[in-house]
């Protein structure tokens, strides 16, 4: 019976661990705290009802890692792979800590410092090694994956194989542990073999944090720097193209005088033939949005340019008198515009042309100024994240926007993309 407790107590002592492990690394959901606690119970006692029941060594491992799955997955929120990958590794720690023990006890069984010992006494002290072991463990676990706070899926199913062959491996050396012993081997090295690939899996997991943190600073520092670089593109292209409206704006002047010259002299027929000639050199002017900033109608224009070209429907609204009163620099103006419909364009690229369409929108809106833009695209997976469609821009677009205490909102939508961007105005004082 006291053997009994003591087994008890153990497996209580196991799903705890793993409750402070998985509240550790994810977030409990509150109002799931009660049954939680409830359910530690529950999996000490389903363990105990396993280990009462003899079975197998591997099938105990397998119903105990889907319970700790499932356990994971019910009371605990964040990536769901994530949550696989901590209860895997709870069942690792269990079974290696089982492993190196018995590995332990097999090699020294028959030495003669525990041939007087009580077996009760020997079994207690086991039991205590094993969860001061179990504790170790996941203390290490915890510090070496302190940084680890997400993952891939290519890193969760990495992880979660490497326990599995760890586990497996441990299992094949639990059953030579034994076949040694009884042959009078001793099996000393077959716990420094479990010791390594302990070593090595910490390794492992450590290497997954390390890895996840750089692609992380890497993701960051690459949209700093494509940021800056479309800047810089978008400043050059703009005075290029601003050299070319100067230019234009000498020939209109040009051109109008003539045009004047020919009105008052009433020759219509050579003003016709003149203004036929105009049109044969420089087409159709289309002023479809006029912003009160000749910076952004530059740049309006040049995106108009492209999409002429790429098939692209582009249609610019600007009802606004207050494009000048959000506190916006030029350079952060063409910045926004710039990457906002940069990030439509590329959307309008993948899909066939009739398809292909962007409207932009600048609007007074009570005291706040309005921007949104709209674009057909691809159809859209179920979480935005995960869409490449957003670009890299989105990050720098945001960080405009929080800059001047803005809000940003974006809406994928089946086959349409929306971003909405509210920007307050500032009083004459403020500025």
């Amino acid at each position: 019976m006291y053997q009994e407790l003591i087994e008890i107590a153990v497996n209580l002592a196991e799903a705890i661990l793993l409750f402070l492990l998985l509240k550790h690394k994810l977030t409990l959901r509150k109002k799931t705290v009660p049954l939680a606690i409830i359910c530690i119970i529950v999996l000490a006692a389903a363990t105990t009802i396993m280990n009462k029941a003899e079975l197998s060594y591997v099938f105990t491992t397998i119903i105990n890692l889907t319970l700790y799955c499932a356990y994971a997955v019910l009371f605990f929120a964040d990536d769901i792979r994530l949550r696989l990958v901590w209860a895997s590794m709870m069942i690792y720690i269990t079974v290696f800590a089982n492993t190196f023990l018995i590995a332990i006890m097999y090699s020294i069984s028959s030495s003669v410092l525990i041939a007087g010992l009580n077996p009760t006494a020997i079994r207690i002290a086991i039991q205590a090694v094993y969860l001061l072991l179990c504790s170790l463990m996941t203390a290490t676990v915890l510090k070496t994956t302190k940084k680890l706070v997400s993952v891939t899926s290519k890193a969760a199913v990495g992880i979660m194989i490497s326990c599995m062959i760890c586990i497996t491996a441990m299992y094949l050396l639990l059953e030579v542990t034994i076949e040694s012993a009884s042959a009078g081997v001793d099996s000393l090295k077959f716990c420094a073999i479990s010791a390594l690939l302990m070593a090595l899996v910490l390794l492992l997991l450590l290497l997954f944090a390390k890895a996840n943190v750089w692609a992380q600073k890497y993701s960051e520092e690459r949209i700093v720097s494509e940021s800056l670089e479309r800047e810089i593109r978008y400043n050059s292209e703009m005075t290029v193209i601003s050299g070319s409206i100067r230019q234009l704006k000498h020939d209109y002047s040009n051109h109008m005088s003539v045009i004047a010259l020919l009105t008052e002299d009433g020759d219509i027929e050579s003003l016709r033939k003149y203004m036929s000639d105009y049109k044969a050199e420089y087409g159709n002017i289309d002023r479809y949005a006029i912003t009160g900033d000749n910076s952004l109608d530059i740049l309006f224009s040049y995106k108009k340019m492209i999409c002429d070209a790429e098939g692209i429907e582009l249609k610019i609204t600007s009802v606004c008198e207050g494009i000048h009163k959000t506190g916006l620099s030029a350079t952060e103006l063409s910045s926004l515009f710039g990457n906002l419909l940069d990030n439509a364009i590329n959307a309008c690229r993948k899909l066939d042309r009739e398809k292909r369409k962007i409207s932009l929108s600048i609007r007074d809106k009570a005291q706040m100024l309005n921007i949104r833009i709209e674009n057909n695209c691809i159809d859209l997976p179920e979480k935005p994240e995960e869409s490449k469609h957003i670009g890299l821009g989105l990050p720098r677009i945001k960080s405009i926007v929080d800059a001047h205490n803005g809000i940003c909102t974006v809406s994928p939508e089946s086959e349409r993309f929306i971003v909405d961007i509210l920007f307050p105005k500032i009083s004459a004082k403020e500025s």
